[in-house]
């Protein structure tokens, strides 16, 4: 077959012209309808990923496993526990992780940790599809012009554990990036101060450091705590308890 006067010698060009296909139609026709290919932007030449879907972990009743790992292992205070699963924020997926379930602000799951239940055996991973802007609040007051930071929703609930006065609302990055936060701010434009506690290593302080002179950049009030004597928040916590355990042994 000739293709002269077409203006293009390549297959897809002389389909697309021809015929009067798009793209796809074109492609569809030379290589079999269904058949699959990557779809480039011309631009920045990026292949363009199609969203994966998001689907929560099925859930079981029974949530032993959650309180023992949280409670007994991570030494979380019991009514924390009880109003993440009340809140529907917490609970026992089929393979008795933890699954910790982010939401937009309207009410629609889109994040969710799963977090390995048995000591001996550390596991941590996002559910696929999970969309870190959404990251889980732990604790949230929809008038609390005031939020805290931390790496991870444990870290979070640790500090929870310790605190006397009423806290914070609470979010967790699930890692060190700046997206949860700057779309907690766009939710939530009654925010006034922020408190960065994440971790004490070298990536938590830079990290708190280069949020924190954004933010104040932007006119928040910006503080910055880090746990006193361990890593995380957790840590921090298991120390604490341990030595006031150890304190009742000796009175």
């Amino acid at each position: 077959m000739k293709t002269s006067g077409i203006g293009g010698v390549g297959c897809l060009d002389f389909v697309k012209k021809y015929e009067g296909l798009d793209f796809k139609s074109a492609m569809d026709k030379i290589i079999g309808n269904g058949s699959q290919y990557f779809s480039f932007n011309k631009q920045d030449n990026k292949v363009i990923k199609k969203e994966k879907e998001f689907i929560l972990p099925p859930k079981v009743d029974d949530t032993s496993k959650v309180y023992h790992y949280l409670c007994d292992i991570r030494e979380i205070k019991k009514e924390l526990v009880d109003r993440m699963i009340a809140e529907n924020k917490l609970y026992q997926d089929d393979r008795n992780n933890c699954v910790f379930v982010g939401y937009d602000m309207a009410g629609i799951p889109r994040y969710a940790l799963r977090v390995g239940t048995n000591p001996n055996y550390k596991f941590k991973g996002e559910v696929e599809g999970s969309n870190k802007l959404f990251a889980p609040s732990p604790r949230y007051n929809p008038k609390s012009d005031n939020v805290a930071v931390f790496e991870s929703v444990i870290d979070a609930f640790s500090y929870e554990s310790m605190t006397v006065a009423e806290p914070s609302n609470t979010i967790a990055l699930s890692g060190v990036a700046f997206s949860r936060l700057s779309q907690y701010l766009k939710d939530n434009p009654q925010t006034k101060h922020i408190i960065m506690m994440l971790d004490n290593d070298e990536v938590g302080i830079s990290t708190s450091k280069k949020m924190g002179e954004h933010c104040a950049h932007l006119g928040y009030n910006v503080m910055l705590s880090l746990p006193r004597n361990h890593k995380d928040w957790n840590d921090e916590l298991v120390a604490k308890v341990k030595e006031d355990n150890n304190l009742e042994v000796y009175r």
